[in-house]
């Protein structure tokens, strides 16, 4: 394949990955979901559990970071192979 059809293949790629990020984050609407029963069960909970255990919010706390930083890992790892995907060109 020549090269000028790689760069117009490529462009192309860059011009509808753009477009379908546009699409999604301008188009796409996401109903609201009430979750406030959930927050305030959840809020209870935390309370007694801190009253209890006041040890409990380093660990939860900790714990919430490592798993963020565990999905965000993933994420990167699973969009940089979609990346390398959309963009390789067979020879």
């Amino acid at each position: 394949m020549a090269d000028w059809a790689k760069i117009a293949l490529k462009i192309g790629l860059v011009a509808v990955v753009m477009a379908a990020l546009w699409a999604v984050f301008t188009q796409v609407q996401i109903p609201a979901i009430d979750f406030s029963v959930i927050t305030q069960s959840a809020g209870l909970a935390m309370a007694v559990i801190s009253y209890y255990c006041p040890a409990f919010t380093v660990v939860w706390n900790t714990t919430l970071a490592i798993v963020a930083m565990f999905i965000a890992l993933w994420t990167f790892r699973f969009g940089a192979i979609i990346w390398r995907w959309l963009f390789k060109v067979n020879e």
